[in-house]
């Protein structure tokens, strides 16, 4: 080794001042070293104490925005005010929708999932598991988006079926389910029909007017709202030769004449980030606004790519420019995995397990739902068995649960719902504040019980007289 080093400093570097330089040079690269390493930690620092304060500020809106004053005046039959009562009050249900998709158990036991998206994934293959799904399920959500994609609906020109999704909306009714269809227009191969394809496009034009009143009349009054148009920003084409300009808004119309009642929204992808994505839609949107197409929802989804975690300050900057449009907003399928892929796209390190998988979605919810415009957050789906994104359920494939389950129970369940009791006054009157919903308000005076419903409304006075009777 001595050779190659007098080779080096032939021309008079001696060895004993190489070391010395060496060592200088290393104490200089240590020194940079350290400093990019504090910079990288303060930077985390910064994340993280700046995701804290917008989430302070958001559990401070939602007090604000999420719940309302009430009165309950308690009265006898001589419209009299009692004091004294025992009052007990328990939320039954929110206004706020909390949904997710239904597509495993839309169909037959074990056939494949029609969608390639979902990779031909089979659904569930038993009762057990069905009913296992079912309950999870229950135990979470108040909306259900039902899949009723064209291609999986009526694969043959002419003969729809309908008999898994009535089976299915049959059993959400029975549990007071809020239903959006999914979809009704989607240019994407997953929806279209082999046959619509073979059409020249004046003749798809007919075709899809006939198919959306087809759909929507067969189900009025089942379904509540509709995924009208799906993802036209993003792919930024249409169908049947139409114009961008008709295809947001002949499909609203014709549906329109169809169910004058039906809630119509318009979602879209990769909605949330990155902004000039956002820009474009909101142009759309605005388009709508001005020539008074008749929607009803901005649906803003939140597939982006799946190992991104969205910062909390660029996301409630883009739903407050949304909310510019003074339409609701329904944030749409949310799918943080926890497929041990590495984070990216944020302050936090790491990877995504079940545990990092848990924390963004409380913070996730809890900003979305701090929103004034936002009506909805809607987790795409449930279970990792044939998830369209790997890990991306809240409950196993096994539907044990996993923490975010779990945490998300207790957000909704517990935080978000408003249970206590006490006595009227001596008025007859006990004052709260509620989160908005329906109510169960027991009555206790003596012997006598008797309860009552009750529905905390945004905007409304909310002062309730119940009769105690003798």
């Amino acid at each position: 080794m001595k050779y190659y080093y007098h080779k080096i400093f032939a021309r008079g570097i001696s060895y004993s001042s190489f070391l010395q330089i060496f060592k200088k040079l290393s104490r200089i690269y240590l020194f940079v070293y350290l400093i990019l390493i504090c910079a990288f930690v303060q930077a985390q620092e910064n994340g993280r104490l700046l995701e804290e304060k917008i989430l302070e500020e958001a559990d401070i809106e939602i007090e604000k925005h999420r719940k309302s004053d009430a009165v309950v005046k308690i009265i006898n039959q001589d419209e009299k005010p009692v004091p004294d009562v025992k009052i007990k009050i328990r939320q039954i249900s929110s206004d706020f929708l909390f949904a997710c998709n239904v597509t495993l158990i839309t169909g037959e036991l074990g056939e494949k999932i029609p969608i390639e998206h979902y990779r031909f994934q089979p659904r569930l293959e038993s009762e057990k598991q069905v009913e296992e799904f079912k309950k999870r399920f229950l135990d979470l959500f108040n909306c259900a988006t039902v899949p009723l994609y064209w291609k999986a609906v009526e694969p043959v020109e002419g003969k729809p079926d309908y008999s898994s999704v009535d089976r299915v909306i049959k059993w959400l009714k029975s549990n007071e389910i809020n239903i959006k269809g999914h979809t009704l227009v989607w240019v994407h191969g997953d929806n279209l029909p082999l046959w619509f394809r073979a059409y020249p496009p004046q003749e798809q034009r007919k075709l899809i007017k006939k198919h959306i009143q087809d759909v929507v009349s067969r189900f009025k009054g089942r379904v509540d709202m509709w995924d009208m148009v799906n993802e036209a920003a993003w792919a930024n084409n249409t169908l049947a030769g139409m114009s961008m300009g008709e295809y947001t808004s002949l499909p609203f119309i014709w549906a329109r004449e169809a169910d004058p009642d039906v809630l119509l929204a318009i979602n879209d992808a990769h909605k949330i980030i990155p902004p000039t994505e956002m820009v474009r839609y909101w142009g759309f949107l605005y388009c709508m606004n001005q020539n008074q197409v008749p929607y009803d929802i901005i649906g803003v989804q939140v597939h982006v790519n799946h190992d991104e975690r969205f910062p909390l300050e660029n996301i409630r900057e883009i739903l407050r420019k949304y909310s510019e449009l003074k339409k609701p907003i329904h944030v749409t399928e949310f799918t943080p995995g926890s497929q041990g892929i590495p984070i990216r796209s944020s302050w936090k390190q790491g990877n995504w397990t079940e545990g990092e998988q848990a924390e963004y979605v409380e913070r996730f919810y809890r900003l979305c739902f701090s929103i004034p415009a936002v009506k909805s957050i809607g987790w795409w789906d449930l279970s990792d068995y044939s998830a369209w994104v790997v890990k991306g359920g809240l409950i196993r494939e096994d539907m044990t649960p996993k923490p975010a389950y779990e945490t998300l129970k207790k957000l909704i369940h517990e935080t978000w719902k408003t249970n206590l009791e006490g006595k009227t006054d001596q008025k007859g009157l006990f004052k709260f504040r509620g989160f908005h919903g329906k109510y169960k308000i027991q009555l206790e005076l003596g012997k006598k019980i008797q309860e009552s419903e009750i529905h905390i409304k945004i905007n409304s006075d909310n002062n309730f007289s119940l009769l105690l009777i003798d």
